[in-house]
């Protein structure tokens, strides 16, 4: 368990506050989440500081009872840090919604490295082709590993976080292998089993468009969908791939490229590097 389990941001002399700009590509994170209510209106966009510095922009829809992030950069405030779990549950009880319902964790645009690569490996382990400009593929395959016995769904009794799959069952463990998103959530799951309702991992779904202008890599997201319920009737977790060619809208571009340049094009690696290593800690 964590340090800064429980806390609010507050203590780590953080702010929250409400954001006018919508974040790019929510029409695919809808898609992704499989929401069910699709006004615009039904999403709210915050920011969170450190000083003067945005460190954090996630999206809630309490009536598709969702979260997804958009930027995480907590390397950039001081010791001690707040796990990036940690404030998602603060960020989501904060704006009155109840952890005992979540049902969709997401990650919009995913730009961390070590993530990014474990999709990449899951897709080529599935014999998928990652996104090609000019080529329209769409693909979806659901493969599945055990559950455990333990209440939490991916607690062991060492407290060790799983990746194993079954046989023939690929894409699983290239997925989760060192992917700090969906580990952290894993043990988010865990540490918060209560507040979560015993709430575990049912399919995790990843999205790849091709890169986009001004972008030096794919357009990803993926979203982790969750389930509740006893052992003996609960879903095994599922894994969805899919690749899509689709143009950009035009309402990304119009005073969007230099939301592009500024977040997404700063020396390539260093927005993903600045956003990646302790997001959700180990």
């Amino acid at each position: 368990m964590s340090n800064s389990h429980g806390d609010p941001i507050e203590l780590y002399s953080l702010r929250r506050h409400a954001n006018q700009r919508q974040p790019p590509w929510l029409e695919r994170m809808m898609d992704c989440m499989k929401a069910e209510r699709r006004n615009p209106y039904s999403w709210d966009h915050y920011i969170v500081k450190y000083a003067t510095e945005v460190i954090s922009e996630y999206t809630i829809s309490l009536d598709n009872y969702s979260y997804f992030t958009t930027k995480i950069s907590l390397l950039e405030t001081p010791a001690p840090q707040m796990k990036h779990r940690d404030m998602i549950v603060d960020n989501y009880t904060d704006a009155g919604g109840d952890l005992g319902t979540l049902r969709c964790i997401g990650v919009n645009f995913v730009t961390n490295n070590e993530a990014y690569e474990c999709i990449q490996d899951a897709y080529a382990t599935k014999g998928l082709e990652f996104p090609t400009s000019g080529r329209r593929v769409e693909t979806e395959l659901l493969d599945c590993i055990p559950h455990t016995t333990e209440s939490s769904g991916f607690a062991l009794s060492s407290q060790k976080l799983i990746h194993s799959s079954r046989p023939n069952r690929t894409g699983w463990l290239e997925l989760t292998t060192n992917n700090p998103f969906i580990e952290g959530q894993q043990k988010m799951l865990l540490e918060y089993a209560e507040e979560f309702n015993g709430a575990r991992i049912r399919k995790v779904a990843v999205v790849a468009h091709p890169m986009p202008r001004g972008c030096y890599m794919h357009a990803v997201h993926m979203a982790t969908h969750l389930t509740r319920g006893s052992q003996s009737t609960a879903v095994e977790p599922l894994l969805e791939l899919s690749t899509e060619y689709t143009e950009p809208s035009s309402s990304y571009y119009t005073g969007g490229s230099s939301y592009t340049s500024q977040r997404y094009s700063q020396g390539g690696a260093s927005y993903s590097h600045s956003s990646l290593a302790g997001c959700y800690g180990y």
